[in-house]
């Protein structure tokens, strides 16, 4: 009887035995959805076991894997640190007036690098470094290191140099270059040749006025630099020679003081630089004009006389500054129509017409006028300006 209650007992621990364990082999219960269930989590993946739950910019979670959050690796590419692809910024080289070509240049956000070398050349203009526009200031050296945080396009700036005691340089047929240390002696060698080109080197006070020959053609470019004379008239253009303002580089300057700046009788072109007179009471012009004026850039200014009086009619385009002080006119002594060749700019231009007959006061020359044109011009001593569309003329009502 003993052993009989041994083999019960013995029986019923083994069958108590199999069901604890059979939790543990793998076997699946089913699970009433409405009924809590104490949240599993798994090690590697810190997500709810259970069910497959997408994770933002990553993969499935409760399959045992690691799953990767919204701030993980992109896709985008890697490089050694951290697995993100580095920011780069391009910089784009303009000859700005140069030839040949330079390729683009990749620089890395935060890391300081040398830009290439200058690859453009200008003919006899040097290369005076890199600007954000192209007439603006040199803001990087050839070569200089520097930290670039966004892609930029730099442009090449161009300068006719010469050694510090030059105040002229004439480039001559042959491409060769001669110097002055004296404006007058430049313009004396000028005197009699037609196509060269005039460029300062250096800022010039009190400069000797000078007056070109009969048969001269020629160009003084400002070259950035500025140029003063001391009084009288500064400049005169004879008839049958030709003279043309132009400023490459940008900045430069032309002034006088007290009398006019350029007395025309021949043929004058100004295309840049800044042309004022100052007169320390009633004054000159600073243009006074006779025979065939062309203005097309540049900025002309007087502080108390008109800017430019003309007794012929004067050619305008493009967008010329030409602006005058203690209540004159930017043209005055106006005794022939302003010939608008070409579209004007934004500037507007003030008009003293009592000379004017007819009451045109703007003609066009191979340029149809428009009404937009009209808006730009006004008269200072009285009246109205409209449109004559059938005769080409701006006039006064």
């Amino acid at each position: 009887m003993m052993k009989s209650k041994k083999k019960f007992v013995l029986a019923g621990l083994v069958l108590l035995a199999t069901a604890l364990l059979l939790p543990l082999t793998g076997c699946e219960t089913e699970v009433n959805p409405s009924t809590p269930q104490q949240e599993q989590t798994d090690g590697n993946t810190g997500n709810s076991g259970g069910g497959n739950t997408q994770q933002p910019g990553g993969e499935n979670a409760g399959n045992g894997g690691n799953t990767s959050s919204g701030g993980g690796n992109t896709g985008d590419g890697e490089d050694e640190v951290g697995g993100v692809k580095p920011v780069t910024y391009t910089v784009t080289f303009n000859a700005n007036g140069g030839t040949e070509t330079m390729a683009s240049q990749i620089f890395t956000e935060g890391v300081a690098q040398k830009l290439t070398a200058n690859g453009f050349t200008n003919g006899v203009k040097s290369f005076v470094g890199w600007a954000e526009s192209a007439d603006g200031a040199v803001k990087y050296a050839d070569g200089e290191e520097v930290t670039i945080t966004a892609s930029i396009t730099l442009y090449a700036r161009w300068r006719v140099t010469a050694a510090e005691e030059y105040v002229a340089v004439v480039v001559e047929a042959d491409g060769s270059l001669t110097s002055w240390t004296d404006l007058s002696d430049a313009v004396s060698f000028l005197n009699g040749t037609k196509g060269s080109t005039l460029y300062a080197t250096k800022d010039i006070t009190a400069a000797s006025a000078f007056t070109l020959h009969g048969g001269d053609e020629f160009t003084i470019d400002l070259n950035g630099y500025a140029t003063s004379f001391g009084g009288g008239t500064a400049i005169t253009v004879v008839e049958n020679s030709s003279l043309t303002i132009t400023d490459g580089y940008g900045g430069g300057k032309l002034y006088n003081e007290g009398n006019y700046l350029i007395s025309n009788y021949g043929d004058l072109t100004i295309l840049g630089g800044t042309l004022e007179v100052k007169n320390l009471s009633f004054g000159y012009a600073t243009i006074s004009n006779n025979a065939t004026m062309t203005i097309s850039g540049g900025i002309v200014t007087n502080n108390n006389a008109h800017a430019i009086s003309t007794n012929t009619p004067l050619r305008l385009s493009s967008n010329p500054v030409v602006t005058a002080g203690g209540g004159f006119a930017s043209f005055g002594d106006l005794y022939e129509p302003i010939n608008l060749v070409g579209a004007l700019g934004t500037e507007p231009y003030t008009i003293e017409a009592s000379m004017i007959q007819d009451n045109i006061i703007v003609k066009g020359v191979e340029y149809t006028i428009t009404e937009e044109d009209v808006k730009k011009f006004s008269l200072i001593d009285g009246g109205e300006l409209t449109l004559d569309a059938a005769a080409n003329t701006i006039i006064k009502k």
